[in-house]
């Protein structure tokens, strides 16, 4: 029988999410930065660790599936690609709602296309406390967007435009941020010359650190949402495609973070570092996880 064994966080949750997640779920007795006979390790703390418990897990002979967000990470652990190959395992990057269906989505939609002259990404949402904090400083961080063969700096906020997501959401103000997709979307669409990330700005407000002590008891239920379009020529005749999700972070994050996992311990996953956009075969991705409830949306009447 497949087990979840928890391994990070204090020993009193890891025993209350124990207790919630049912009998196939185990608590580590410690929180061992080099966990053994474990097949896959989840990582979704703070990015700046990331990399290096992504390097530990590698070492132990575990795969990893990291939910970091930031491009400073995002890079850092493409890094260990050649270790990851050289031990056999894979780590899979941006697992979550953003990067993550955001880059599944506009690898689909780019299948439809002869020749690509646009992805444009816009997101909105975050998943809890530690979320909207990263959030948060995601739209007040300077980042670049890739146009015509280079990467170009913008300050943050910047380009801020109406985006129109699905109902309910309907319009959000969206500007540029901290956001990842374009150095994932770079690997596997290097030829598209201009990729376009947007974000909404967190509805919920940080936590002051004299309260974060107490985010456990913190619950947000703010609902998420993507909206990616492809520009481009199909028959030769210019066309936009632009589909959508309609999902908490939360949800969508643990749907498709679950999709990888059992993806990993299946085999079908080549040795190295990836994006999940870039290992795994969106169309299966969006069947398996419309039949866990996250179902991807068509905008009709795009011109």
């Amino acid at each position: 029988m497949s087990a979840v064994v928890l391994l990070s966080g204090a020993p009193k949750e890891r025993e209350r999410l124990r207790e919630s997640l049912g009998p196939k779920a185990e608590a580590a007795p410690a929180n061992p930065l080099r966990p053994t006979n474990v097949d896959v390790v989840v990582l979704s703390g703070p990015d700046d660790v990331q990399v290096d418990q992504a390097r530990d897990a590698l070492a132990a002979g575990s795969h990893a599936v990291c939910l970091a967000d930031s491009v400073t990470t995002i890079e850092a652990l493409t890094g260990l690609h050649d270790y990851a190959r050289e031990v056999g395992r894979s780590v899979i990057v941006g697992t979550g709602m953003s990067p993550g269906w955001t880059t599944i989505l506009a690898r689909h939609a780019s299948t439809l296309f002869d020749d690509i002259d646009e992805i444009s990404i816009a997101v909105t949402g975050s998943g809890g406390p530690a979320c909207v904090e990263r959030r948060t400083r995601a739209a007040r961080s300077d980042t670049q967007e890739w146009r015509d063969g280079e990467w170009v700096e913008f300050a943050a906020r910047s380009g801020s435009e109406l985006v129109w997501f699905p109902d309910p959401l309907g319009a959000v103000d969206c500007g540029r941020g901290d956001l990842s997709e374009g150095v994932l979307l770079r690997r596997i669409l290097p030829d598209v010359p201009l990729l376009m990330v947007k974000m909404g700005r967190p509805t919920a407000r940080p936590l002051p650190r004299r309260m974060q002590r107490f985010r456990r008891t913190t619950t947000l239920h703010e609902q998420g949402g993507i909206r990616v379009a492809v520009s481009g020529r199909l028959d030769g005749h210019p066309s936009t495609v632009v589909y959508g999700m309609l999902s908490s972070a939360v949800t969508s994050s643990a749907v498709l973070t679950a999709l990888t996992v059992e993806a990993l311990t299946s085999g079908t996953v080549d040795a190295g570092v990836f994006g999940v956009a870039e290992a795994l075969d969106p169309v299966r991705l969006l069947q398996s996880a419309a039949a866990r409830g996250v179902r991807g949306l068509v905008y009709d009447g795009i011109d």
